[in-house]
């Protein structure tokens, strides 16, 4: 369910800049966030069973996500090819995936992810843009980009609150976000909503 939700929220928020305009000759850079069950996919016991591994879930997505977007006549970039726990290639570099969205020379990068907390009653969503202060992006785009997502990820996720920041201020690192570090292109990162609350899961 959460899956086909988020999918919803990312089509929903690609689609609005471009007013629903034709998607041809638009690449956009897709990066399904963490990797192959490593130590950092944050695996929750959902209590049936059964543990999320976000990687999985954003995998997923991203390729029906994929499909979506090249229906409409966008050029698409995945940043990776498998998230396979087995294959060395289920979990590229941050410097990797944005070097693929250069080379690709896409005209827009999102990051996917979902949240995790220790406390399951937690459930906000969260868009962050590359930029030194909040309201200030490194590519004005993206900012608008995160600002529609920011929306609507509250509207369909039923979130109780969200918010679009830049990413310096957010995480306290001086670079930002590795993910969003050097692109050359408008880019984003999601965190949809906690995969970890009760009524996600």
């Amino acid at each position: 369910m959460i899956v086909f939700r988020i999918i919803l929220i990312v089509v929903v928020s690609l689609f609005s800049p471009f007013a629903m305009a034709q998607l041809e000759g638009i690449k956009i850079c897709l990066d399904p966030g963490h990797g192959g069950q490593d130590s950092d996919d944050r695996p929750t016991d959902l209590g049936i069973g059964t543990i999320y591994y976000e990687s999985n879930a954003n995998w997923e997505s991203i390729g029906y996500l994929d499909t979506l977007l090249q229906n409409l006549g966008a050029e698409v970039k995945i940043t990776k090819t498998t998230n396979d726990p087995d294959s060395p290639d289920r979990q590229p570099s941050l410097a990797d995936r944005v070097q693929v969205a250069n080379t690709f020379g896409a005209d827009y990068f999102h990051s996917f992810h979902t949240n995790g907390s220790a406390n399951k009653s937690v459930n906000y969503s969260l868009v962050l843009y590359a930029g030194p202060s909040d309201g200030v992006a490194d590519y004005p785009d993206a900012l608008t980009m995160a600002e529609i997502m920011d929306d609507e990820l509250y509207i369909y996720m039923k979130t109780t609150s969200t918010s679009a920041r830049a990413d310096i201020p957010f995480t306290g690192y001086t670079n930002g976000l590795g993910v969003l570090n050097n692109l050359n292109m408008p880019g984003t990162l999601s965190e949809a909503s906690f995969h970890s609350n009760i009524d996600e899961g």
